[in-house]
């Protein structure tokens, strides 16, 4: 394995691990916050199309 490889390995179960400690910390968005920012994003993918 590149060390390349392993970096972004290291960097990805760190992101991970953050991720973990802030949903037990409780800090979640909820999923109608979630979609309402994808339904945006994919209106204006549409408006330039």
């Amino acid at each position: 394995m590149s060390s390349e490889y392993i970096k972004i390995q290291e960097w990805q179960l760190r992101e991970i691990q953050a991720g973990l400690a802030e949903a037990d910390a409780g800090e979640l968005v909820s999923h109608e916050s979630v979609m309402k920012k994808w339904e945006a994003k994919f209106k204006n993918l549409l408006v330039k199309s």
